[in-house]
């Protein structure tokens, strides 16, 4: 099983259970899904945050 399809079919918790259980050649691409993965998050979450921050102090 690769690390996306993991992360897919499994509640996150338990996904990054089964990812440290992944045979050592699996581990490379762990890490750079994980890493596409928090980058993504963390770009959606800052445009949302900045979008919040506009609207609250009455800037469109």
């Amino acid at each position: 099983m690769t690390p996306i399809v993991i992360l897919e079919t499994n509640d996150f918790k338990t996904a990054l259970l089964k990812i440290c259980d992944l045979p050592e050649n699996e581990l490379e691409k762990s890490i750079m899904t994980l890493s596409t993965l928090f980058r993504y998050s963390d770009t959606k979450r800052r445009e949302t945050f900045a979008k919040m921050v506009v609207i609250t102090n009455g800037i469109t």
